[in-house]
């Protein structure tokens, strides 16, 4: 969880400025297409590695741990899950401290997600599994994606339908790729190969889908201005 945050951050710690700077000249238009394009290079950047490592966990595990605790795999996948779940709503929290509505955001936003421990706590009395939590967790910031986007349209007449196209872009490259790493999971394959070929696929095949059908030219081109600064310099 930690890792992926972390990249997360380190892709759209760049966007926050540009962001901030347009609330400030009251350039709303421009602040919530940046707050758009954080959700989506965020999500993108992750989904590349993790998408893979979702059906690879079992084996991912036996390689970094020897001794693999039972239920560990379930735990990873749905962590990734979460993690993924969170950043559609990526950049949504710098618009409301922008434009001076953090504590009406973190109110609803809090009062959703602790629900988490009292839901979690009922399943658990019915003997559901531990990583119940986890599930509770998603469906939560599922909802509360939601709550945020209402609280945009109350205060800048934000236009909700917008943002689920945006979601609908976003995922697109993630569905084609899981689709086709299920199929993978029948080809009777070495682990270890099978480990290789799923990542493979993924880092070759995600940006190619990603850059053609999710991207605008301003994205493009920011993705392409990201990518120069690690050529070596002659």
């Amino acid at each position: 969880n930690n890792a992926l945050n972390i990249l997360a951050q380190g892709v759209t710690a760049s966007m926050s400025p540009v962001l901030m700077k347009a609330a400030g000249e009251k350039n709303y238009e421009k602040m919530l297409y940046m707050m758009r394009t954080m959700a989506k290079l965020s999500f993108f950047s992750i989904s590349i590695f993790s998408i893979p490592a979702l059906f690879e966990m079992s084996y991912i595990l036996e390689l970094w741990l020897k001794v693999v605790p039972e239920g560990s795999a379930m735990y990873g996948r749905l962590i990734i899950i979460l993690v993924l779940v969170i950043l559609l709503s990526s950049g949504m929290q710098n618009v409301f401290i922008a434009i001076g509505r953090v504590k009406t955001y973190n109110i609803y936003v809090s009062l959703f997600l602790i629900l988490n421990l009292p839901i979690s706590y009922v399943l658990f009395k019915y003997g559901f599994a531990s990583y119940t939590i986890i599930i509770v967790g998603i469906v939560l910031e599922l909802i509360t994606l939601n709550v945020r986007l209402i609280l945009l349209k109350k205060y800048l007449d934000y236009k909700i339908s917008t943002y689920f196209t945006e979601i609908a872009q976003i995922t697109l490259p993630t569905f084609l790729v899981s689709g086709i790493l299920f199929l993978l999971m029948y080809v009777e394959l070495p682990s270890f190969l099978h480990l290789v070929i799923s990542f493979a696929i993924s880092i070759l095949l995600s940006p190619i889908l990603i850059y053609k059908f999710s991207l605008d030219s301003f994205q493009k081109q920011y993705v392409l201005n990201m990518i120069s600064k690690f050529r070596p310099k002659r």
